[in-house]
């Protein structure tokens, strides 16, 4: 669906207004959705008939809790969790490069879809290649070979 909407975006954007193409867009997760509503959940029994439905999901809830707490508390979950957090809370130039290449370089949007669907295969293509021939290869041997 990203791939899709990324492609065909740019071209409808030469047809239609934004506010149109935004509604095309947004009608596949609004329809999915929609379909979630009408799933058929089974009720899962209560394990005690005397506890009242607060006190067992207040039980619930700090039992998860401390669960989550005793996950986040490791070293080897909290780094990462922080660099990805720094990561996507530095500034970027992407906003700024979007309407050079529109309105300096006059790239269409059309281009600029297709150019998304190259890189959007081009990262299921390199993920494939991991997954298949590089997976059991030490990084240090891939990052030699790749840099």
């Amino acid at each position: 669906c990203g791939l899709a909407s990324a492609y065909f975006s740019g071209s409808l954007l030469e047809t239609m207004s934004p506010q149109q193409v935004f509604a095309i867009t947004a009608a596949l997760p609004l329809a999915v959705a929609l379909i979630a509503l009408q799933l058929d959940e089974k009720r899962v029994p209560r394990l005690a008939a005397t506890s009242s439905p607060l006190g067992e999901f207040v039980r619930l809830t700090s039992s998860q809790g401390a669960l989550l707490w005793q996950t986040l508390r490791q070293r080897q979950v909290w780094l990462p969790t922080l660099f990805v957090f720094l990561w996507h809370a530095t500034p970027s130039c992407g906003d700024a490069f979007f309407y050079f290449l529109t309105e300096d370089l006059l790239i269409g949007p059309e281009f600029l879809g297709r150019v998304q669907v190259g890189t959007s295969l081009a990262s299921i293509f390199g993920i494939w290649v991991y997954r298949t021939y590089l997976q059991e290869v030490p990084i240090k041997e891939t990052l030699r070979w790749t840099t």
